[in-house]
């Protein structure tokens, strides 16, 4: 290897040498350091730590009771057939441009205990009065949504877990802001009263003794 490459190596060393002690001057001894800048690298360090293991363990808490929460709805709800009392309307537009395929129809249908019931329900769109359709019920009779299946309830979980991480990092990024713009503030503070007393000495023309 020539001169020029080896001086190249230890440069591009030395400047990443240099650019770590910057990245970490608050944790190293120094004259310019300050009890904030401690306290701030610290608290950087907390909250590092508050993201990563709060954020799993709270992702992993949400996850856990959305899945219980989607398994006891499909529990508790099961299919029945019905019958279709009233011509279903046609499919409907919705405001984002896609088409809804159910729509509120009104249906009879009897109970496990054997009484009928008469209400109204999600149906297929365009179904005909008479036709058979199939609508879900809870543990009374009462009509309900069709819940979730499997894969449904995995994405769903999945999905507010992660928005339960994001809110959760953006409150310790939002608290460590907030605390680094005070301890900004009283540096900026400090520095005008260290200034307030050195000024004079130096605008006077006597200088520093």
């Amino acid at each position: 290897m020539d001169t020029g490459a080896r001086r190249a190596r230890r440069g591009a060393y030395m400047g990443e040498a240099r650019a770590g002690r910057r990245r970490l001057w608050r944790w190293r001894r120094n004259a310019l350091r300050r009890r904030t800048d401690v306290v701030e690298a610290w608290a950087v360090l907390l909250a590092l730590a508050l993201m990563v293991c709060g954020g799993a363990a709270g992702g992993w808490l949400v996850h856990g009771a959305t899945t219980r929460l989607f398994e006891e709805r499909r529990a508790e709800a099961s299919p029945v057939g019905a019958v279709l009392l009233r011509d279903a309307p046609p499919a409907a537009w919705s405001n984002s441009g896609s088409t809804d395929n159910t729509v509120r129809g009104k249906v009879r249908w009897t109970a496990r205990d054997g009484t009928r019931h008469t209400g109204h329900a999600r149906v297929p769109a365009g179904e005909r009065a008479g036709d058979r359709v199939t609508v879900w019920t809870d543990a009374r009779g009462r009509i309900v949504r069709e819940p979730p299946g499997p894969a449904e309830s995995v994405t769903g979980a999945a999905m507010l877990a992660a928005v339960a991480v994001t809110l959760w990092c953006l409150l310790v990024l939002t608290v460590l802001a907030l605390l680094r713009a005070r301890w900004n503030r009283a540096r900026l503070a400090a520095w005008d009263r260290a200034w307030s007393e050195t000024g004079p000495r130096w605008t006077s023309g006597s200088g520093l003794t």
